[in-house]
């Protein structure tokens, strides 16, 4: 279920006695650039190899469950607060490569931010960066096992009967500050690096 818990709106286990899992299968699994907007709805592009109902949960979920439930203010929040930084400070984020130069110029477009919705939350499954439904709304934690990519799809750590929240780790490379670059928040890591700056 989800409730907010340590690290905001989270998943928890309704039954501390049984081991939990999320399974994203590998039918469910989109290409990142599969995703446009229609309107205000997030659409699938080519709908060919999907059965008309895993489209159908695929859009329902995006639009009632992820982007259309506050995923898609939580990216426009991190865009708006990327533009409002103070130019010498842009210009610095920007030629050490911190920052991608279409974040500085982000003006509430939503193509814009539906790109920068996906590449937070896009794996790589074969070879190419996907979506995968429902295991995006686990939190990071540095200290848990990562996101498991098996061939029948991606799937977050089995964890052992217990109460507390599931949690796993986005990424292998994941200091404060890549973590805050790819992701939109920082975070306590067990690997820190810097970037060169003065003030």
């Amino acid at each position: 279920c989800q409730r907010v818990g340590e690290c905001g709106r989270g998943v928890f286990p309704i039954d501390s006695s049984r081991m939990v899992k999320i399974m994203t299968p590998k039918n469910l699994l989109v290409n990142a650039g599969n995703l446009c907007l229609d309107g205000d709805h997030v659409v699938i592009k080519d709908s060919s190899g999907y059965a008309a109902e895993e489209i159908t949960f695929l859009e329902l979920y995006w639009n009632d469950y992820s982007w259309g439930n506050g995923g898609n203010s939580d990216s426009a929040s991190f865009l708006k607060f990327i533009v409002s930084l103070e130019e010498p400070i842009k210009k610095r984020l920007l030629t050490s490569g911190f920052v991608d130069e279409t974040l500085l110029s982000y003006r509430e477009d939503n193509d814009c931010l539906l790109k920068r919705f996906v590449s937070e939350r896009s794996v790589k499954f074969e070879d190419q960066s996907v979506l995968a439904p429902v295991w995006e709304f686990v939190n990071h934690s540095s200290f848990s096992a990562p996101l498991r990519v098996t061939p029948y799809g991606v799937e977050t750590p089995p964890m052992e009967p217990r109460s507390e929240e599931i949690l796993f780790k986005y990424s292998g490379k994941n200091s404060p500050m890549s973590m805050w670059k790819k992701y939109g928040f920082a975070c306590e890591c067990i690997v820190a690096y810097s970037i060169p700056f003065s003030i």
